[in-house]
């Protein structure tokens, strides 16, 4: 079954680096990922309106915007083989929804996650739900 496509008023990516603002000041280390949560509209392109949404993605979102990249990020070691993969500032990733610690950042709810946590790269944040 194909993931649920939301109706955005404004660009998600957009919005999240908007609200985050500027992260000069915020250095990611060791094999960790800043990742600012996406928090779905209240409404599908097909005009259903979800009420659980946004308040649920707050506190459990498992879809999230890559702000930060830690410098051991994705690098092989004894224990983790990463192939190649890799991301990018600006990458929408899928993580557990226990995974990392929550935190604020400027307003922005946002989770900090280690690398091997993150499990997919999406092309669009609400290719899953």
């Amino acid at each position: 079954m194909p993931a649920i496509q939301m109706r955005h008023d404004v660009d998600p990516k957009r919005e999240i680096l908007d609200k985050v603002g500027d992260l000069s000041e915020i250095q990611v280390m060791n094999a960790n990922v800043l990742v600012g949560i996406y928090i779905r509209p209240q409404m599908t392109k097909g005009g259903i309106i979800v009420h659980t949404a946004q308040k649920e993605d707050q506190y459990q979102g498992k879809v999230g915007l890559v702000l930060g990249i830690g410098p051991l990020a994705f690098q092989d070691d004894a224990t983790n083989k990463f192939a190649g993969q890799q991301l990018q500032v600006g990458d929408w990733v899928a993580f557990r929804t226990n995974d990392g610690d929550a935190l604020d950042v400027n307003g922005q709810r946002c989770r900090l996650l280690q690398d091997t946590t993150v499990r997919m790269k999406l092309a669009r944040p609400d290719s899953i739900c």
